[in-house]
């Protein structure tokens, strides 16, 4: 039996996160990467529906990066993986790309 008050009657308001992680023991390496996705993923998915914003980070001897971007759907995030997906194929310090969902967002007005 389905209990109708589960049933979500408002607008779906979630926001989703593609994290993309780079490794190597070259910090240049882990640069270049970083520096690949802000200056020619970036204008490309800025594009893309659903898109809400992108951030990339890197630790201080730049050896670890990640690039996360933000959408509104889980749907809108999964096909800007498929749009992109070429673009990341060469970049082989790519350790790992996970899809989470923002439980909890906060930031002053």
């Amino acid at each position: 039996m389905l209990d109708h008050d589960l049933i979500q009657e408002t607008p779906d308001t979630r926001t989703w996160a593609r994290v993309t992680t780079f490794e190597s023991e070259s910090s240049e390496r882990v640069e270049d990467a970083l520096r690949k996705v802000v200056d020619h993923v970036t204008p490309l998915v800025r594009e893309l529906p659903g898109w809400k914003g992108t951030l990339a980070l890197a630790t201080e001897n730049r050896r670890r990066g990640l690039v996360v971007t933000f959408w509104d759907s889980v749907e809108h995030m999964v096909a800007s993986g498929r749009t992109t997906a070429e673009l990341r194929a060469d970049a082989d310090v790519v350790a790992g790309i996970e899809r989470l969902e923002i439980v909890h967002e906060e930031r002053p007005e």
